[in-house]
C-alpha cells in the first residue's frame, strides 16, 4: 500500500506541563482550544482554523518516551503525527501495526512527519499495541510508540467531533446555498456543479487541464452541515487525480484532492469558469490550501 501527499502545512509544537507533560500539536493558522477532555494518558483538544473557517476537528496528543506524537480527525481526515529529522517535502518509508508492516508516504513539514489514515490502516492504529514508524534517511533512526489507550483516544476524538463545539471554538459551516429563483433547476446551475442524489452514480467525461479528455465518474455523497450536496469524481480507469467536491452554493465549492484514491489533500474554495462547464481554484486560499496546491494547475472539467 503507498500513499503519495504533498504539501501539509507546517506543524508547530508547544509542550504544556501539567501534573504530567501534556502536548499541543498546533499548525499555523489552527486555534486549538485547549482543552475537550483526557483520557487514557492522551489530551483531546479542539481544532478551529481562521480565517473565518470556525470547527474543523479535533487532535488527541501524547507525550511517548519524549517524543510528542498526535491523532487526530481533521475535516473528516484521520492522520497520525511524529517528529522527523528529515527535510523535505514527502518521504518514504514504513509504518508497523505490532505484526503488519505497511509502506508509507508521508508529508514531512519543520520537524514533523504526517501519514494520512483510512480504512484497515486507521483499523490497525486503533487497535495496535505497538506503532513503530521508520521515514527513509531519518537521522533518527526508526521509533516505536505504545499505543496504549489509542482506542479510547480515538472514541474520544469521535465523541469531540461529534459535539463539535466549546465557549471558544464553536462549530462554523460555509453559508447556506440561496434559495433558488422560481422555476430554477438544475439545468440553471453551473455543470460542475450538478446534485447527483446520495448513493447513486452517473458516467461522463472530464478533463484536469493537464489531461487528455477521460471517462469518468461522479457519485452522490453525503453531504456535511453547510454544504449543500457532495460530489465524488474519479477517473474509470484510476489514473486521473480524485476529486471530492463540497458544494456550498452555486458560485463556491470546498475541495479535497486524492493521487492515489486513499489520501486527501485540501484544495480550497473553488469557483465555476467557463461557463460553468469548469471549475478552478480561488485567487485567494488558507495557507494549508495554498501549500497543497503549490505551483501545479489544477482544473475540472465536465464535457458532457
Amino acid at each position: 500500500m503507498r500513499r503519495i501527499t504533498r504539501g501539509l502545512a507546517a506543524l508547530s509544537l508547544c509542550l504544556v506541563q501539567s501534573g504530567i507533560a501534556q502536548a499541543q500539536v498546533v499548525l499555523p493558522g489552527d486555534t486549538v482550544t485547549p482543552y475537550f477532555n483526557d483520557v487514557r494518558g492522551w489530551r483531546v483538544d479542539i481544532v478551529s482554523e481562521q480565517p473565518g473557517r470556525g470547527f474543523v476537528g479535533c487532535r488527541a496528543t501524547r507525550v511517548i518516551d519524549g517524543d510528542a506524537v498526535a491523532i487526530d480527525r481533521i475535516e473528516g481526515v484521520w492522520r497520525f503525527i511524529f517528529p522527523t529529522g528529515v527535510s523535505a517535502v514527502y518521504e518514504g518509508g514504513t509504518m508497523d501495526y505490532d505484526k503488519y508492516s505497511i509502506d508509507a508516504q508521508f508529508d514531512l513539514r519543520e520537524g514533523w512527519a504526517v501519514r494520512f489514515l483510512e480504512g484497515q490502516e486507521l483499523a490497525l492504529l486503533k487497535g495496535a499495541g505497538l506503532v513503530g514508524v521508520s521515514v527513509n534517511n531519518d537521522p533518527r533512526g526508526p521509533h516505536g510508540y505504545s499505543m496504549a489507550g489509542s482506542t479510547a483516544a480515538s472514541l474520544k476524538i469521535e465523541e469531540c467531533v461529534q459535539r463539535g463545539q466549546t465557549a471558544s471554538a464553536a462549530p462554523s459551516t460555509p453559508p447556506a446555498p440561496p434559495a433558488p429563483p422560481p422555476g430554477a433547476n438544475a439545468a440553471a446551475m453551473p455543470l460542475i456543479f450538478y446534485q447527483v442524489p446520495v448513493g447513486e452514480s452517473q458516467v461522463g467525461d472530464c478533463d484536469m487541464g493537464f489531461t487528455e479528455p477521460y471517462r469518468c465518474t461522479f457519485d452522490g455523497q453525503p453531504p456535511q452541515p453547510g454544504y449543500s450536496h457532495s460530489l465524488l469524481v474519479q477517473d474509470a480507469f484510476g489514473e486521473a487525480p480524485s476529486m471530492t467536491i463540497n458544494v456550498i452554493d452555486t458560485a463556491h465549492a470546498h475541495v479535497w484532492a486524492s493521487l492515489d484514491g486513499g489520501s486527501w489533500m485540501y484544495l480550497g474554495n473553488w469557483h465555476p469558469t467557463d461557463g460553468g462547464t469548469c471549475a478552478e481554484p480561488d485567487a485567494t486560499q488558507t495557507p494549508d490550501a495554498e501549500a497543497n496546491i503549490g505551483q501545479d494547475y489544477w482544473k475540472i472539467c465536465i464535457l458532457q
